[in-house]
């Protein structure tokens, strides 16, 4: 028979307040959030220029019958960097995006 864990077996706060006074300090949280934020607005204009290619394309289809093969290796490369856009702002990665790519 097993008994439900003792809640006076659990770290004592203090460490875990160490931590996070610790993480609060640390330079490098606060960069983080200031990447985050730039890149975050990056990604919105991101999300912006796709969906006027998004728009381009459609109407070139509807217009020619396919979309502007010049513009696929552009969506390809956009497309990319909105992956590593949110991978890096969902701790995914850790590995910044362009301009800041290392």
């Amino acid at each position: 028979m097993t008994f439900p864990e003792d809640p006076n077996d659990a770290p004592p706060p203090s460490s875990l307040e160490e931590q996070v006074k610790t993480q609060v300090k640390d330079k490098g949280t606060w960069l983080r959030l200031f990447y985050m934020a730039l890149f975050a607005v990056i990604f919105y204009a991101v999300f912006a220029v796709t969906c006027v290619t998004a728009v381009i394309q459609f109407c070139a289809r509807i217009l020619s019958g396919r979309p502007l093969s010049g513009l696929n290796d552009f969506n390809a490369t956009l497309a990319g960097y909105a992956r590593d856009l949110v991978s890096y702002l969902t701790y995914a990665s850790d590995r910044k995006p362009f301009p800041f790519k290392e």
